[in-house]
């Protein structure tokens, strides 16, 4: 996966970085933010949460930067000061499950006891 999404940046000509992404499950279109006690939807200002409450069907797919495969370039690191700057190249990877609570790590262990291939699979 790392190489290919290294060959992936090298292709893509004036690239500033390439970052690995999964499809959400859920719309980011549906996630609000709270100001001044207030529900607001994300990231659109005039939107009301009237219009975040159609169907997930009416917005656009979104998607989840998850660093399973970022690939960043030094010289426009050093040359700009940023990380990864405008022109970033999306590299698709499955949905990657991230232990982070320990919620996240029953799961895991819910999975591995469904299929305990997946062990396999994990540390292979």
């Amino acid at each position: 996966v790392i190489d290919e999404a290294v060959e992936t940046f090298h292709a893509a000509e004036g690239a500033t970085a390439l970052r690995s992404l999964h499809e959400m499950s859920e719309t980011a279109y549906k996630s609000f933010e709270i100001t001044d006690g207030l529900l607001r939807p994300v990231g659109s200002p005039g939107g009301t949460v009237d219009d975040a409450n159609a169907p997930r069907q009416h917005f656009p797919p979104t998607f989840e930067a998850n660093g399973y495969a970022d690939v960043l370039s030094t010289d426009f690191i050093r040359s700009t000061g940023l990380l990864y700057g405008d022109r970033v190249v999306p590299y698709m990877t499955d949905p990657v499950l991230e232990i982070d609570t320990r919620s996240d790590l029953e799961y895991l262990e819910y999975l591995v006891d469904r299929d305990p291939v997946l062990v396999e699979q994990l540390f292979s």
